[in-house]
């Protein structure tokens, strides 16, 4: 199977740029932090690795999320935000519900989280199918 290099570099940033934007102070980055107990000092301190580590993250997504775009062979904005949204499904959704069911997370927090994944795995899905 081929995959597109620069879509999955692209898709990545995507990726980070939704997550600079939903958890931006104008969007739900106050509440997030609230919700986490953090502040913005412990942000900063954290900021550099974080990042680093979300684009990292991102990168890796872009090109599994790309795999199962061309195992499903779609090549249309609506086919690869519908494989964007079931990997969601199958994967965010049930593995994130542990931090709410086991370590007691706020459900506002799983929301808010698995809200910005959902935006992230459909528009990165469309993305990759549109630029196969």
């Amino acid at each position: 199977m081929d995959i597109n290099f620069l879509a999955v570099i692209v898709a990545a940033i995507l990726s980070f740029v939704i997550g600079s934007v939903w958890y931006s102070q104008k969007a739900f980055g106050k509440k997030w932090m609230a919700l986490t107990n953090l502040n913005s000092e412990d942000f900063k301190k954290n900021a550099k690795g974080a990042m680093a580590g979300t684009i990292l993250g991102g990168l890796v997504l872009a090109c599994i999320l790309a795999v199962f775009v061309g195992y499903a062979n779609v090549d249309n904005f609506f086919d690869g935000a519908l494989v964007g949204f079931w990997a969601w499904l199958g994967f965010v959704v049930t593995t994130s519900s542990s931090s709410v069911l086991f370590e007691r997370r706020p459900i506002g927090l799983f929301l808010m989280n698995i809200g910005f994944h959902l935006v992230e795995f459909v528009l990165m899905g469309a993305l990759l199918a549109i630029w196969r």
